[in-house]
């Protein structure tokens, strides 16, 4: 089985989906405390994890349903790795099939018998790891307990010890498939024929201890009867229980007189008071000496329905339910056999996550499962109460605390960048098979998120220096307080140094080195190869893969441990297949001619070639093997260790696999055991850890080698980065501003072209309001790139976010956006005020003509040369920007995560080498632009405001002026906070903008309104008149009004031929009545216009009679004004 490596440029564990198919239900405490565990490794490996547990009461075809989840994940795409329970055999057989489909399969819980053992789920390949409580050695145990504390048996009185306890981690005995688990006649009681029930909720709190009932005595005053209650439902853990549970009794009491009778009774869950009368009358008359719960959420139930009946009967329980502890405590119930559901919880997630990103899995143990109980809690094991609490609450890591139930914990969560474990080894910093273990290491303290300190040596200048430095370094890692260690056993030195760390309670493993001192040390677990144990398998699968009847081991390096642990491992393998083991070849790793004429020499005889197999045991003696097969291709041949030439021979055939230790392992497998082993006291029972063997049985693929050569680097989990982007908001609202402008500019070139023929627009010369309207548009337009920002300049290094020399691509579009700001705010800049002042040279121009009593016509090609050589000057120096200095967007960390190293901020902006000249001398060509617009402004001032702009271009540059004074020193000090920097920016630029077309336009808009309403008056007047002529009296106001709108109407309807008819010698006389009302009417209108060019010289708006006369000649040729008409 294989999986589909990806590693370029390093691993994205969130890819990756692991489903898990479980029996549990979601009432049940125990199932939510390791779906609680589960979770959280799935968290800790960044995998996605599809758990879900079966509904309240559970499904009677609960397993049938499980059985076809299996197989429908099998052929599903998007799910790389099952976790399952196999409580029956039909769930086992879907996980044969998935596993056929090529899905891997990682097991934990229940199907102890379907998986361990000669012929199950481990040994044949369908379950990769599986852990699980050796289920008929915990009935054992609670069985041994209940003889020693009744004194039957030769046990004694007193408390039964724990062989599973402390340093005793050496239990690998796997359940015999073919043991006697049928149930126990009940002679008694109807449990044989009790239907399989749905799982009922039982929440019962803690006993009150202070109320302890007086137990009747067992009326046989012997240990006679035993019982043992589950729910009634199909799990074979419970069969296995109570396998291990009676056949221990029963072995027993064959060395008393009276044997004892064991009895199964199947627990119906239904209403709670159905449940409880049920138990009453179980146990009703007190005739149990022992009873054992197989199931923890039924022992609080049993323990009170013991004490309403008043029993004196010894009561156990597997599993740790909210409240055992109590009562143990109170003595009301004797022990709790815990399978540490915390360690089933977060292994097989873990190890599954680990394989379907690296396709490395430890090799099964001797028996195949590693376990994870029976550990046996009683009142007198030490726990304290935040353990006790922890346990309860499923140990919540930090920033979670909350317990399994989604209420807040009582157990402080764990803040494991707070904890430090410790790494010793002999991998001095030349040995390249280290170089794996190192960076395996590192990765598993990334992925727990916890400190690692794992240095490693230069080479000493000889052995006995470089332990004596390895024991210093241990000593100081463990007076230190660390929380864990993980070490080579290479020399009684560092063993001496090991002892010490365990008299500090600093929890060690040992990995590598050293197997036979870490056991006798007692240590949690040594992780690496177990040598015998890879021969052995070696051996078999050497025998699954070819037919041979005899065997040599050939050893390159005899008298070492390793290698001939090796080889009695294979003679083993060897022996129970029937095989004849030849014995072990000593042969040289550096002369091949040699090592072919040791094994040539051991042969003897051509015949004896045939059926002979031949297995290494280092692939130093490769090229001397090699040379045998070329005389002898039938032989099949197999090495232990790999490398470039071993993988050469798989390509061609020649050899048939590859065992390899797996280095990666051993340093990756220490981290997550002893960080969850410092949190919640739980290891597996097993003592060895099998990093090997791993058969190889192909060359690895491009994808493998670039996973093995990187070290299967995982993409970090990056910290949260605050990279200061503008805030979406403030964004909406620039483009909130540059709508207002781009809707007052177009309503103010809108206005001018519906009243284009108005004298006031005329004099205005529209055509440069209409520049400054767009100036003032592109003005404000400079907020919109403002809001355009980006990530870092370069690529950055997945693995360690620095940045490299590929650019991204998306930083060209910043840059843009970069120099797009100054182009809009000088060229909209520029093209107001160049507007502004070809116009008012124009006026100066007309102004000079007649003040000299002449008639000027300045042309308008002539002034708007102004605007181009001013545009074209900022222009030049743009360009000049843009190709000497552009600016270019550049991001700057300015604060790192302090363990990572990690940048967790970081802050963006356009920057130049040369900017500051830049903007300097655009500055000053502004300035000077601002100057002479204020300079035409002061020479023109006594222009009336029909013509001339000057106070409100003053006034627009005196209100810039102070928008800058203003906004300046305030963009600097906000120049590092990006929200404030862009809103000040954008309020500049917007009122700006707006205020100048403000300043601008609203005073033309005005003197168009009053002009209006001064033609009105003189229409007023006329009609006046003309009525007045007509009837020789003024008439009423509204008389006048009807004179004046009846006066339009006839007009219209003449010119129509409405209401006269067809009768055109009426519509003559009609409009001959009309011509001389309006000759009349033109006559008073001279009057009127001479009186108004009084006013206004009364006003001051031209000084001396000679200016006067002076503008009153004034025309503009190509609006066609003439002083000798309206105005």
């Amino acid at each position: 089985m294989s999986v589909d490596l990806s590693c370029e440029p390093c691993i994205d564990r969130k890819a990756y989906t692991i489903r898990a198919v479980v029996h549990g239900t979601a009432d049940d405490e125990f199932w939510t405390k390791l779906s609680a565990s589960a979770r959280q490794s799935a968290l800790d490996m960044r995998v996605q994890l599809d758990w879900r547990l079966f509904p309240p009461g559970g499904a009677d075809d609960a397993h049938e349903q499980m059985a076809a989840e299996i197989r429908a994940a099998a052929g599903e795409d998007g799910v790389d790795a099952l976790v399952v329970t196999i409580p029956s055999l039909e769930v086992a057989t879907a996980v044969r099939y998935a596993s056929d489909s090529g899905m891997p399969v990682f097991g934990m819980n229940s199907g102890f018998e379907e998986v361990a053992g000669p012929g199950g789920l481990v040994e044949e390949g369908s379950v990769l790891f599986f852990t699980a409580m050796h289920e008929a050695r915990g009935g054992e145990e609670a069985a041994e307990y209940f003889l020693q504390k009744l004194g039957v048996g030769g046990g004694g009185e007193g408390e039964a010890s724990n062989i599973f306890d402390g340093g005793s981690n050496n239990s690998t005995a796997a359940v015999d498939a073919g043991s006697n688990s049928t149930e126990a006649e009940d002679a008694g009681s109807n449990s044989t024929a009790a239907e399989e029930s749905d799982v009922s909720d039982v929440s019962v709190n803690a006993t009150d201890t202070s109320s302890i009932s007086t137990r009747q005595a067992s009326p046989s005053g012997e240990y006679s009867k035993a019982l043992y209650i589950s729910p009634n439902e199909e799990n074979s853990a419970y069969e296995q229980r109570f396998t291990g549970y009676r056949d221990r009794l029963v072995a027993a009491s064959n060395n008393t007189a009276a044997p004892i009778a064991v009895e199964w009774f199947r627990m119906e869950e239904s209403t709670e008071p159905a449940k409880e009368q049920e138990l009453r009358n179980k146990l009703s008359g007190c005739s149990y000496q022992s009873v054992l719960v197989g199931a923890g959420r039924l022992a609080l139930d049993v323990n009170a329905a013991l004490r309403e009946s008043g029993c004196d009967t010894l009561v156990g329980t597997f599993d740790t339910p909210v409240g055992i502890f109590d009562l143990i405590a109170a003595g009301q119930v004797e022990f709790a056999i815990d399978q540490y559901n915390h360690m089933q919880g977060w292994s097989p997630v873990h190890f599954a996550a680990l394989y379907v990103s690296t396709g490395l899995v430890l090799a099964p143990p001797p028996g195949g499962v590693y376990l994870s109980g029976p550990a046996l809690f009683t009142k007198d094991t030490p726990i304290t109460d935040t353990l006790r609490v922890c346990t309860e609450d499923a140990f919540p890591i930090c920033p979670n605390t909350k317990g399994p139930d989604g209420e807040a914990s009582e157990c402080p969560c764990t803040e494991r960048p707070k904890m430090v474990i410790g790494g010793v080894t002999h991998g001095i910093t030349t040995d390249t098979f280290w170089d794996a273990v190192y960076a395996a290491a590192e990765q598993g303290a990334a992925d727990m998120g916890i400190q690692l300190e794992f240095d490693r040596f230069e080479p000493q200048a000889s052995q006995e220096i470089l332990y004596r430095k390895m024991s210093a370094k241990i000593l100081s890692l463990c007076q230190g307080g660390v929380d864990g260690l993980f070490a080579t056993l290479s020399d009684p030195i560092i063993v001496d140094a090991v002892k010490v760390c365990q008299e500090l309670n600093v929890p060690v493993m040992s990995i590598n080195a050293g197997i036979a001192e870490s056991e006798e040390l007692g240590l949690i677990h040594h992780v690496g190869m177990v040598e015998e144990n890879a021969g052995y398998q070696a051996g078999k699968k050497m025998a699954s893969m070819a037919l041979f009847s005899k065997a040599y081991c050939l050893n390159h390096f005899p008298g070492l441990t390793v290698t001939e642990d090796r080889c009695i491992g294979f003679g083993k393998a060897l022996g129970e297949l029937g095989i004849d083991y030849l014995g072990q070849l000593g042969t040289p790793d550096d002369n091949v001619a040699r090592f072919v004429s040791i094994v040539e020499d051991a042969v003897g005889d051509p015949a004896n070639w045939d059926g002979l197999g031949l297995l290494l045991c280092g692939a130093a003696g490769l090229p001397g093997m090699l040379e045998i097969k070329k005389a002898h291709p039938n032989v099949p041949m197999a090495s232990f260790d790999t490398s470039n030439l071993l993988f050469d021979a798989l390509a061609s055939g020649d050899v048939l696999f590859g065992v390899d230790q797996q280095p990666y392992m051993q340093g990756y497998s220490p981290i997550p055991i002893l960080t969850h082993k410092a949190t919640t006291k739980q290891n597996f029972i097993n003592h060895a850890v099998e990093s090997g063997p791993s058969f190889v049985l192909s060359p690895p693929s491009a994808a493998e080698k670039a996973c093995q050569s990187g070290t299967f680097a995982v993409c970090p989990e990056l910290p949260a980065e605050n990279y200061n982007y503008v805030n979406d908001a403030l964004i909406i609202l620039g483009i909130v501003f540059f709508a207002l402008q781009a809707v007052a500019s177009s309503g103010f070139l809108g206005w001018m072209a519906y009243f284009r023929n108005a004298a006031v627009i005329k004099a205005s010369q529209p055509e440069f309001l209409s520049l400054v309207a767009i100036g003032c548009v592109m003005l404000a337009s400079a907020i919109l790139p403002l809001s355009i920002q980006g990530g870092y300049r370069f690529e950055r290094d997945a693995l360690t976010l620095e940045e490299g020399e590929i650019v991204n691509e998306d930083i060209y579009r910043v840059d843009a956006a970069c120099m797009a700001v100054p182009w809009l705010i000088c060229c909209g800049f520029v093209l107001i005020y160049s507007a502004l002042v070809a116009k008012l040279r124009r006026l100066e121009e007309i102004l000079e003509a007649a003040q000299n009593m002449s008639r000027a016509q300045v042309p308008l090609m002539k002034v708007a040369r102004t605007v181009v050589l001013l545009l074209l000057v900022m222009i030049g120096i743009l360009l000049a920007w843009q190709l000497v200095s552009p600016l270019q967007w550049s991001r700057e960390v300015t604060e790192t995560d302090f363990t990572t190293g990690y940048p967790t901020e970081s802050y963006g902006r356009c920057t130049s080498e040369h900017a500051g000249a830049f903007v300097g001398t655009c500055a000053a060509f502004l300035g000077l632009c601002l100057a002479y617009a204020l300079y035409l402004a002061y020479r023109t001032r006594m222009l009336p405001t029909e013509w001339s702009e000057s106070k409100y271009i003053a006034a627009s540059v005196f209100f810039l002026l102070q928008l800058l004074i203003l906004g300046v020193p305030i963009l600097v000090i906000a120049s590092e906070n990006s929200d404030s920097y862009y809103m000040v920016m954008s309020l500049i630029l917007f009122l700006g903008s707006f205020g100048t077309t403000l300043l601008i336009f609203v005073p033309k808009v005005i003197a168009h309104r009053k002009e209006s309403n001064r033609r009105m008056s003189m229409l007023m007047r006329r009609a006046v008149e003309s009525h007045r002529n007509a009837t020789g009296r003024m008439g009423t106001v509204e008389e006048i009004r009807r004179r004046v709108s009846s006066r339009e109407r006839e007009t219209q309807s003449i010119e129509s031929g409405e209401e006269m008819g067809t009768d055109s010698m009426g519509r003559a006389a009609k409009l001959a009545e009309f011509d001389e009302l309006d000759a009349q009417i033109a006559a008073k209108r001279k009057v009127l216009d001479a009186l108004e060019q009084e006013r206004i010289s009364r006003e001051g708006t031209l000084s001396g009679e000679k200016e006067e006369n002076g503008a009153r000649s004034v025309s503009f040729a190509d609006n066609g004004v003439d002083s000798e008409e309206e105005p």
